[in-house]
């Protein structure tokens, strides 16, 4: 049988057995102690480096926030804006905010909008997956100097510049080389909380800042029916209901990857991003996520649903007619 070698840092345990044969005790003991030591010095260095973490520590979840102060926040920003005129920041002026649209599914498209606790605002920006750099609940802060507040039929935006003449001037975009010295990026994966509304509670002050509806359903001529025009690749203005009838508009992109998914038919909750085209409001989902309607939808006439032994024990009891 062959036997093998065994062998740690240089160490060769046959060969010292064969210097104990060619040479006396006493130098086969001083060769022991010698090369022994070194023995058990590399099976600690091997012991002591399989134990040690090769990885870098990584920075702590979340990221960091720049040592900024803002100055103002947005609904002092907007409330500078005079609807139809263009306004240039000419001042050291800061905000910040907290991302809450998500162009990933194409339902937003070159445009970051952010809120912070007194309201929202949106930012034309020239690039595109933007939710790769500034996904929802990233922390922002955005340095106004030189910057443009502008509307689109009501609908109050930041952006780089005014260009055209008349009553063909735009907003223009935020070039992309100028983002990451417009735009300081802070932590991340802070969680927003849409604000819970009716349909009758919506106000402008509420305009670009994440809501949820609870109890709405899809009105029942645009439920079933595709969220866009996949075909033409057209914009829908679909129409969401609550139980008492009163309806908000539901507009979705002919460019968004669900834009062929068909609408629920079922009652439920939807989230999205409120805004304001002329005069009406609107609501942008960011995704199919945003859409959770599953349960059974409002009885014709609208008001509250009662149950069959309710009615039976209204009978019962003698009333001649139904309750309210």
């Amino acid at each position: 049988m062959t036997s093998q070698r065994f062998s740690a840092e240089g160490f060769d345990f046959f060969q010292l057995l064969r210097n104990m044969r060619a040479s006396s005790r006493t130098t086969f003991w001083n060769t022991l102690k010698v090369n022994g030591f070194a023995f058990i010095l590399s099976l600690a260095f091997i012991s002591f480096t399989s134990c040690v973490d090769q990885d870098f520590d990584a920075p702590p979840a979340g990221g960091f926030d720049p040592n900024i102060t803002p100055t103002l926040t947005i609904a002092e920003l907007k409330a500078l804006h005079t609807l139809e005129e263009y306004e240039q920041i000419t001042t050291d002026e800061i905000i910040h905010g907290y991302v809450i649209s998500n162009d990933e599914a194409g339902n937003f498209f070159r445009q970051l909008v952010i809120q912070d606790e007194t309201g929202g605002i949106e930012i034309r920006i020239d690039a595109t997956d933007l939710f790769a750099e500034y996904p929802p609940g990233r922390h922002v802060y955005v340095l106004l100097k030189d910057l443009w507040l502008g509307d689109f039929n009501g609908l109050i935006q930041l952006g780089a510049a005014v260009t055209g003449q008349g009553n063909n001037r735009e907003l223009s975009r935020l070039p992309e080389s100028l983002l990451d010295q417009t735009i300081l990026k802070g932590t991340f994966g802070n969680e927003v909380v849409p604000q819970v509304l009716t349909i009758d509670e919506f106000n402008l002050s509420h305009v670009s800042t994440l809501v949820q509806l609870n109890d709405v359903q899809f009105a029942e001529i645009y439920a079933g029916v595709t969220y866009a025009d996949t075909v033409n690749q057209q914009s829908l203005n679909l129409e969401i209901e609550d139980c008492n009838k009163d309806r908000l508009i539901v507009r979705t992109s002919g460019f968004a990857t669900f834009a062929g998914s068909l609408t629920p038919e079922g009652k439920g909750s939807i989230t999205g991003v409120f805004g304001v085209f002329g005069t009406d409001l609107q609501l942008i989902i960011r995704d199919l996520d945003d859409v959770n309607m599953t349960g059974e939808r409002c009885q014709p006439g609208g008001g509250v649903t009662l149950a069959i032994q309710s009615l039976r024990d209204t009978f019962n009891e003698g009333q001649g007619i139904a309750p309210d």
